[in-house]
């Protein structure tokens, strides 16, 4: 093992010299991970409803009420499915944003201390996987929007013969904007940390709500009208729409539920107490439910116009630009494709980029930092091909919704563990130790797998059946499978409270921060020099420490 460290010693991330960083890069800690700096705690209230506004308004938020109204829900009844979805998933996220402001600490500390320093494996590697999948995804539709751009710009791009065969499920012109979306997303992942990121999101959210308003104005008055307002052809039972509805809440609250389990990522950032808790609440519900609306409105008006149904943005304004390639359309359609390119940039920093290279962090402190972490991510990115996850059979995109399942039950563990086993009380410094209270057994605390594993049990047989088809779809394991959300989530939180009430784990109470950080998780660097503790100098009086080490830098490590 020495041997293996000191081939790699020179990838070891160098500890940041402008903050006190405690015990610098360690096997289990470096300085994203540990807590946030004062000088780093820069979220108002307004940086955290950019996140919200940036996540909802947004193509996924566009087109979130398409499956359910072609399966026979009508679009209104989609809509407050949604909405209700919008209302649990914020208040997941108030939940699991707590530990932020409290610790200054973000979630993959909320996962190590619920399984363990070598337990956290099993949820991270299961959310790195889908952050591969979905990080991809979201830059094909980038590349879509690059594509629209260059179309709308430059006559001799939007007539590009297609040179790739059929099997490379991907045009020409599809695979240059895919390139070229990392030129433009690759900067803001290398070259803005975390705590900066609110700047860049504000400008984000204006033009990002103005272009899907401009594209719902322009759809009403082209077509006189939203017209009649799409509808399946399927014809349900009211047993059949009051599941339909459900399903549809379920799946909302546990897609939004997965990303806002990760808000203490981002509320380790605020900078006074309550400053994330309104959009935390609200955020969701007042961006995501406008955004479906302004989705069901245009794409009824669409329908009625060209006779057939589009649900994402960029599908439609290809397709126009296919249509009328006038120099009125190529004006519209280019300032719309810069507003979706922006949205997309935004949306996969936000929702999968940054969350990759915590985890990755989390599980790699010596040689990750997050910014590290995200440019791997771009890099796998580019090479899993993603747009052949949207090319594949319906059976391998089904694959995808395996991730609401184990996010389903691994987010109400971490949550009950910290306001329910631990009263919200950490020993900090023991996250940092296999010595510590957070080493279980073997690293592992079993109560929690435990109780993932036997949440995810129930809705397994019916994972299977979706990919199967067919008459498996009729079974009751499908229904319980489509109503993941209602049965892990519950399941998993009372399970892993019993196991830990029946068997309780060593250090229930304690509550400890890292020496030289303040109850505010803040660790005082003061014009370079590096601010002693009140242990230090009595130590020191002592005779048992020497002089603090004086520190003049201020750039910060990769």
């Amino acid at each position: 093992m020495g041997l293996l460290r000191n081939a790699f010693r020179w990838a070891e991330l160098p500890p940041r010299e402008d903050i006190q960083v405690w015990e610098g890069t360690t096997r289990w800690g470096n300085h994203d991970i540990y807590p946030i700096p004062k000088k780093e705690q820069t979220y108002g209230m307004l940086g955290f409803f950019s996140y919200f506004i940036v996540s909802g308004v947004s193509i996924t938020g566009f087109t979130v009420a398409s499956s359910y109204v072609a399966a026979g829900l009508s679009a209104w009844e989609t809509v407050g499915a949604v909405l209700v979805g919008c209302v649990i998933a914020g208040l997941n996220s108030f939940i699991g944003g707590q530990a932020g402001v409290d610790k200054k600490l973000g979630f993959t500390m909320m996962i190590r201390a619920a399984f363990g320093l070598w337990g956290q494996l099993i949820p991270l590697v299961i959310g790195l996987s889908g952050n591969v999948i979905f990080s991809g995804i979201q830059a094909y539709y980038g590349g879509q929007a690059v594509t629209l751009i260059l179309g709308a710009v430059i006559p001799q791009f939007h007539s590009l013969r297609n040179t790739l065969p059929l099997s490379a499920a991907i045009t020409t012109k599809e695979l240059i904007g895919f390139f070229l979306f990392y030129v433009c997303f690759m900067p803001i992942v290398f070259y803005v940390p975390m705590h900066k990121l609110r700047r860049w999101l504000y400008p984000s959210c204006i033009i990002t709500a103005v272009t899907f308003f401009g594209i719902l104005g322009w759809a009403i008055h082209q077509n006189g009208g939203t017209g009649p307002i799409i509808a399946s052809k399927i014809k349900l039972t009211s047993m059949e729409r009051s599941f339909k509805f459900l399903q549809c809440v379920s799946s909302t609250a546990a897609s939004w539920s997965g990303s806002g389990d990760r808000l203490s990522d981002w509320t380790r950032f605020s900078r006074y107490r309550h400053a994330s808790s309104p959009a935390l609440l609200v955020g969701l519900v007042l961006s995501m439910v406008p955004t479906a609306i302004v989705g069901v409105l245009v794409t009824s008006a669409f329908y009625q116009m060209y006779g057939t149904s589009i649900w994402t943005p960029l599908g439609m304004l290809l397709y126009v630009q296919g249509a009328h390639y006038t120099p009125a359309c190529r004006a519209g359609t280019f300032f719309a494709g810069i507003g979706l390119l922006t949205s997309q940039i935004y949306v996969n920093v936000v929702q999968n980029t940054m969350a990759f290279g915590m985890d990755f962090a989390g599980i790699f402190p010596r040689y990750m930092s997050m910014k590290r972490g995200a440019v791997l991510l771009c890099v796998v990115g580019i090479a899993c091909n993603p747009w052949r996850f949207l090319s594949q059979a319906a059976i391998f995109i089904q694959a995808f919704s395996v991730f609401a399942v184990f996010s389903s039950c691994s987010t109400p563990i971490t949550n009950c563990d910290y306001w329910l086993v631990r009263r919200r009380k950490w020993k900090i410094p023991d996250l940092y130790h296999p010595e510590g209270i957070y080493w279980y057994f073997h690293g592992v605390n079993l109560r929690a797998v435990a109780a993932w594993t036997l949440a995810i049990i129930p809705s397994l047989p019916g994972f299977a059946y979706s990919m199967m088809g067919g008459e498996y779809l009729l079974r009751p394991e499908y229904k319980i499978y489509q109503m993941t959300f209602f049965v892990g989530y519950p399941l998993a939180g009372a399970l892993h409270y019993l196991f830990s009430w029946l068997f309780p784990p060593v250090g229930l109470g304690i509550q400890e921060q890292l020496e030289g950080y303040d109850e505010d998780g803040a660790n005082d660097v003061i014009q370079g020099i590096s601010v002693k503790t009140a242990g230090e100098i009595e130590k020191e009086a002592e005779g048992k420490v020497g002089e603090s080490k004086i520190v003049d830098s201020t750039a910060e490590s990769v």
